[in-house]
């Protein structure tokens, strides 16, 4: 057990850490902990009050509507379950309650492109939040809406995605001990949560996909670092397959993260076959599972075996004309106009990579990279109605990691120097707060930006499936 210290400037904190044998440094992580999470739901209770609701918006609802279905239907149809909304809006353009903007298969029902992942993770919530809400009942407590379609449920829910964010917070701030003394591993990992996207799509937001993906492609992370040193490599192959399936079953696009890091996963086959082999073969099986399960529910849905629903609903890449000013400076979604802390990190990711240029972070930072070109060179680089470039949420932790580097370089022993990386990482999340402000509509003002520039465009026939329905298509 520690003792308590002797030193008398030692903090209430340590002190009382060590009274209970708590080593200071996680004392400090937990209270880091602590502090974010009564921030992120003191944000959800601001954004609730606020819309009157937590869950809108097109994507968002139809990943709920799959959850519902799953839980409530048995059914990878989410007919039933969109009629149902109380929040129509983004579906009926008119106003008259028929939801004419959804597409259609050839049989009348609606249809979904959207990944499984999410939806998964939700009925397990969602299932808990119903059970709460039958006991309520049961104690003569009444709540409005169809079932799974509370503000009580739809609460339940969401809390425990943002809870599922704080799990990846707390391994992230662990990754960035690598690189700084643990008295002070917790500020990288705060400073990525407030001052990114992740913040309103973990804490206001947290029915999108990039809560969840972050999480899983932190835990990715670690286990890819674990694995370069060598560490257990049955055990690391196994769950490192396992979280590459569960990163394509959420966020397709991300499994670009796990080919990247593919020669970091062959090294361990140099050894002996029984070091490696059973947890690749588990691996491997877990990450074919994920592929076929996607396949399946297109199938379903589209009437064909494909891997991305996306490319059905004729949402395809531009890779020869990517919008790289859209997405990087442009005040309408551009990363570093709307998340300038990422400028902040480049030198101690520069610093980490001259040092060890087959670091483990490298697949990370290639990714990151690479995501950028992706977004630059879809179909529509706004993503709809965003906040910020929001399909970068899951490179986050690249952000805090490199942050992480910089108490180790020369500069950093100069206190004004400190001074002036505090200044300036305060400026960046207080211009993001600023941001997410007027993008809630908590500023009152001009719109933060025009609406997207995408036009309707019809929707092609496949295996003999009819589209009604509409969908957007970027106007270059």
């Amino acid at each position: 057990m520690e003792t308590p210290p002797s030193n008398p400037a030692a903090t209430l904190m340590e002190r009382s850490a060590a009274r209970f044998g708590i080593a200071p440094d996680r004392a400090r992580l937990w209270t880091m902990m602590a502090c974010l999470l009564l921030l992120g739901i003191l944000a959800m209770t601001r954004f609730y009050t606020y819309q009157g609701h937590l869950l809108h918006g097109w994507d968002g609802q139809f990943y709920f509507a799959e959850a519902r279905g799953f839980l409530f239907g048995h059914t990878v149809d989410v007919t039933e379950t969109l009629k149902q909304t109380p929040w129509p809006g983004p579906f009926d353009r008119n106003g008259d309650g028929v939801l004419e903007r959804v597409p259609l298969r050839a049989d009348g029902r609606f249809q979904s492109k959207y990944p499984i992942g999410l939806p998964m993770v939700e009925t397990a919530f969602l299932a808990v939040a119903y059970g709460l809400r039958r006991a309520l009942e049961a104690g003569g407590v009444s709540l409005r809406g169809p079932p799974g379609l509370s503000h009580f449920e739809i609460w339940i829910v969401a809390l425990g995605l943002f809870g599922i964010t704080m799990i990846g917070l707390y391994r992230l701030a662990g990754l960035c001990s690598d690189w700084m003394g643990k008295r002070a591993w917790a500020w990288p990992t705060a400073l990525a949560f407030v001052g990114t996207t992740l913040f309103y799509y973990s804490a206001m937001f947290p029915f999108m996909t990039h809560c969840l993906s972050f999480t899983v492609a932190v835990y990715f992370m670690a286990g890819l670092r674990s694995l370069s040193k060598g560490e257990a490599p049955n055990r690391n192959l196994a769950v490192l397959g396992a979280l590459a399936g569960l990163l394509f079953l959420i966020r397709p696009q991300q499994a670009l993260l796990p080919l990247l890091s593919l020669p970091w996963l062959l090294k361990p086959l140099r050894g002996r076959p029984g070091a490696w082999m059973p947890g690749a073969a588990l691996g491997a099986l877990l990450s074919l599972a994920a592929i076929a399960a996607t396949l399946c529910y297109n199938k379903a849905q589209f009437g064909i075996y494909t891997l991305n629903g996306y490319a059905v609903a004729h949402e395809r890449f531009d890779f020869l004309h990517p919008d790289f000013r859209y997405v990087l400076i442009g005040s309408e979604r551009g990363l570093l106009y709307y998340t300038p802390l990422v400028l902040l990190a480049i030198p101690g990711l520069i610093a980490i990579l001259k040092k060890d240029p087959a670091s483990w972070l490298l697949p990370s930072v290639l990714n990151a990279l690479a995501q950028i070109y992706l977004v630059a060179a879809w179909w529509c680089p706004s993503q709809g109605d965003a906040f910020g470039l929001r399909m970068w949420t899951e490179c986050v932790p690249v952000v805090a990691i490199g942050m992480a580097a910089l108490p180790p370089l020369r500069f950093w022993r100069s206190r004004p120097a400190r001074l002036v990386f505090a200044a300036a990482a305060a400026a960046c999340c207080l211009w993001s707060g600023y941001l997410l402000s007027r993008y809630n509509g908590w500023i009152k003002g001009p719109p933060l930006s025009p609406e997207p520039t995408c036009e309707a465009g019809p929707l092609p026939r496949i295996a003999g499936y009819s589209h009604p329905g509409e969908s957007p298509r970027y106007a270059r």
